[in-house]
Order: C-alpha cells, then sequence, then structure tokens
C-alpha cells in the first residue's frame, strides 16, 4: 500500500522542497528535469527516507533486486524504489578489457526508497508518497509547510581564489591514447572512441551550492543530485539512456558529432548537416 497526500507547491520549487525535507538527511536524492527556456518536464523527484543501500557488483545487484511493482495510474510514475549510480567501469563484467589500477568504487552503488516527493511542475502540486505510513506523509508535509514558503534563498558561496582542476595520472599518456585511437580509426578496428580522463580538485562547502550552480549554468532535461553518507553525486545530461514501461523499452541516444567550425557561418552548415541526418 502506498500512503500518499498532495500539497499545493506554487510557493516552492524542487530545489527549496529539498531543502526542507532532505537538507539534514545523511541519504537522499532530486532528480530534477529542466530543459532550458519555457521547457519544463512534467515530475521532479526527491527521495528522503532510504530503507535499504547496496554496494557491490552488477551480479549481485541484480541478484538481489526485489520484484517491481506495477505504476498505480492515479499517482506519479515512480513511487520508491532503487536510486543510484553504475560506476564508468561497470562495462567491465561485460567485456573482456586490460587490466587497469585497482577501482577505488565498486560497480553498483544503490539506495532503496520507501519514500519520495513528486513535484508536478504542470499542476503546482507535491505529492507526498511512503510505503511505509500516513504518518511519515504527514510529517514531509508539516515540514513542506513550515517557515516563509516563498523565501528567497541564499546564492551559493563564492570564493574569490582560483580553484585549480587537474587531471590524474600523466598527460601525456592521454595524448598517446589519443593518437593511438586514430590509428585504430584509420586501420578500420574501431569507427568511434571515448577516452575518459579523470580531474580532481580540493572543495570546502555545501556539495549542495555545487549543484544549484551546475543547474544554473547547465540546465538539462537529466538533472540529479545523489547524497550518501558524505559522498555526493551530482551531474546534468541531455540524453535519456533507457526507460522501460512495462514490457516496452525505450532508448532515445544523442548521437552525431562534428568538429568546431572556422566561423559562425561554418558552424552553421555543420549544424544543419547534422540535423538533417537520419541517425
Amino acid at each position: 500500500m502506498i500512503y500518499h497526500k498532495t500539497v499545493l507547491a506554487d510557493l516552492l520549487t524542487p530545489v527549496s522542497a529539498y531543502l526542507k525535507v532532505a537538507a539534514d538527511a545523511d541519504r537522499a536524492f532530486l532528480l530534477e528535469s529542466v530543459e532550458g527556456g519555457e521547457k519544463i518536464a512534467r515530475y521532479s523527484f526527491i527521495g528522503v527516507k532510504s530503507y535499504r543501500s547496496f554496494d557491490g557488483n552488477f551480479a549481485e545487484f541484480r541478484s538481489g533486486f526485489p520484484p517491481g511493482q506495477s505504476a498505480q495510474p492515479d499517482l506519479p510514475p515512480f513511487t520508491g524504489g532503487a536510486v543510484g549510480v553504475f560506476c564508468y567501469d561497470l562495462v567491465r563484467e561485460f567485456e573482456r578489457l586490460p587490466e587497469r589500477q585497482k577501482a577505488d568504487l565498486p560497480s553498483v552503488m544503490m539506495d532503496y526508497y520507501s519514500t519520495v516527493l513528486a513535484f508536478d511542475h504542470l499542476l503546482h502540486r507535491i505529492v507526498i508518497m511512503s510505503h511505509d505510513s500516513m504518518d511519515q506523509v504527514e510529517e514531509l508535509e508539516s515540514r513542506l509547510l513550515e517557515g516563509p514558503l516563498g523565501v528567497a534563498l541564499p546564492s551559493p558561496d563564492r570564493h574569490s581564489q582560483t580553484v585549480l582542476v587537474g587531471p590524474e595520472g600523466n598527460g601525456a599518456r592521454f595524448r598517446e591514447a589519443v593518437v593511438a585511437a586514430k590509428e585504430y580509426i584509420r586501420a578500420g578496428d574501431i569507427f568511434q572512441v571515448v577516452l575518459s580522463q579523470r580531474f580532481t580538485t580540493d572543495f570546502t562547502g555545501d556539495p549542495f551550492n555545487v549543484y544549484r550552480a551546475l543547474r544554473y549554468l547547465n540546465p538539462s532535461p537529466y538533472l540529479f543530485f545523489l547524497k550518501r553518507d558524505g559522498v555526493c553525486v551530482a551531474g546534468s545530461s541531455p540524453e535519456m539512456l533507457v526507460r522501460v514501461q512495462g514490457r516496452d523499452l525505450e532508448y532515445r541516444p544523442i548521437a552525431g558529432t562534428r568538429r568546431r567550425g572556422r566561423n559562425p557561418e561554418e558552424e552553421k552548415l555543420l549544424e544543419q548537416e547534422l540535423l538533417a541526418d537520419e541517425k
């Protein structure tokens, strides 16, 4: 059974609602959809009560995954469940790849949420849903409504010092990998390759303010902020990887890249070529 209640949210935003109900939680998430301009998706989701967590490989995650539940037509499409991260090196569990340095993260990091708030942008309301009790729903309602609803949030902290961001490892090795990738393409062994490099920097402050700056500078259909016992993951993506509804699977890749043009006119021509491509 899903206990639920709907509250008016015309004076709230997903960010302010998250700060009211999840800022002090050890584990929480905000999944937000903002395309920029006048385009806003229907729902954003906030998770505030994790009843189980998982850190391990994909086989263990899949074997222990609980059975799914059918969506309820009178509720938003997500009412609770697993929210987390499939790490970059998950591919090593499916493909035979050369050995690399010892991974410092598990392949899968998931939290299971029994309580979720769905922010309905179309109807300007929040649906509070809990698999636990109505008391949980009413507690979150009181937290949403307490204090001035329309109060302005403070701007993210600004620091005057320069933040140095640098790559891990040897930059020369990365350049060598680029040269090698081009040779593989010329030889016909591959037609596309994605080279990655991890960059690091020191940071002090509230990680959620980094997310706030990200969503302001780079609004997208798929924004996310996940908090797990002091570890935070934030991102902004224009692309849906996969969506499963019943026995229907939807995949909508954004494919196609071209070099940058030498001037605005050439860039416009390259843009038109991409838009005209069937892929």
